[in-house]
């Protein structure tokens, strides 16, 4: 583990592969999961600092996988997505402890500001 371990979760896998690009040229050692069960799964074999989840997803979605991580280790900062974005929702996931939330189609220059 080092501190710039990052882990995305993204049920699509374009949207996996170009965060993963982005994230590595940034230093990151990039960690995939294409589903917030895998998500928790992989929780239990590393620690992860940094967690880069969309929020729409079958089953576990990422409010779930930030509760996990905020439950568990509350010491991983969490960056919530999502293309069906909304006010509201954006609310809701600050509250819930997230870091920042992205809307869905956003510009790298804002995605790398977070980091």
């Amino acid at each position: 583990m080092t501190s710039r371990d990052v882990l995305v979760v993204d049920d699509d896998e374009v949207a996996r592969t170009l965060l993963e690009e982005v994230l590595e040229r940034e230093g990151y050692v990039v960690h995939l999961a294409a589903s917030g069960e895998e998500a928790v799964e992989r929780s239990k074999e590393k620690f992860f600092p940094m967690v880069v989840s969309d929020i729409r997803m079958l089953e576990l979605d990422g409010l779930d996988v930030l509760n996990h991580f905020r439950t568990n280790f509350p010491r991983t900062v969490v960056i919530l997505m999502t293309a069906f974005g909304s006010m509201e929702t954006a609310v809701q996931a600050i509250k819930e402890g997230a870091f920042d939330y992205l809307s869905k189609p956003f510009k790298i220059e804002d995605f790398k500001n977070i980091l």
